[in-house]
């Protein structure tokens, strides 16, 4: 209900019915890997029983626990095309095309941090790149939030293998190389 009524106001007229027997639409709904005997593995081996009893196992938040309904995650930049032109209308580009220059050029000008980049830093280029304001690119690195957090849904998979590591007794570890910010990944999560 809550990516409904953020898919309205983000893109007025997205009919989510059209095409809803479409693989091609609607393909995160449907498993993507043939596991083969590959997630038995991983129970066998998260449950100790390959000779091995680890301590610790560690997910992969993103596409283990966490899947979101597009083909790349860039795809979500789209989603919010007539906020970005309503907040901003000083660049050309599509929000899509400026949001993903400037994480390239935070990327570039972050070069030799010890640290990776984060949502604040592409907001920051965008500001740069774009010319766009600072209240621009606040209110455009909120939508984005929002628009992650409304469009989250659990891998049952990940979360089946993440239950049995808990109730293994298993130290568990979440990690996540993404952009986002702890509060916003906690969000999506629950």
């Amino acid at each position: 209900e809550k990516a409904d009524a953020l898919t309205a106001r983000l893109a007025p007229g997205f009919d989510a019915d059209a095409g809803r027997d479409n693989a091609e639409i609607w393909w995160f709904d449907q498993p993507t890997l043939p596991w083969n005997d590959g997630l038995e593995a991983i129970k066998r081996a998260i449950a100790g029983l390959d000779g091995f009893v680890p301590q610790t196992v560690s997910f992969d938040v993103f596409d283990t626990l966490i899947q979101r309904p597009f083909r790349q995650p860039t795809d979500l930049f789209s989603m919010l095309e007539e906020r970005w032109r309503r907040e901003n209308r000083r660049c050309l580009l599509s929000f899509a095309d400026a949001r993903t220059e400037a994480e390239t050029s935070a990327r570039v000008w972050a070069r030799g941090r010890k640290d990776d980049i984060d949502l604040y830093d592409i907001y920051n280029a965008l500001r740069v790149t774009c010319g766009a304001s600072e209240d621009c690119a606040d209110a455009m690195r909120f939508a984005e939030c929002e628009a992650e957090i409304a469009f989250a849904r659990p891998r049952h998979t990940g979360i089946a293998l993440y239950r049995l590591a808990k109730a293994m007794g298993r130290r568990v570890v979440l990690i996540s190389d993404m952009y986002l910010d702890s509060a916003t990944i906690s969000a999506m999560l629950n």
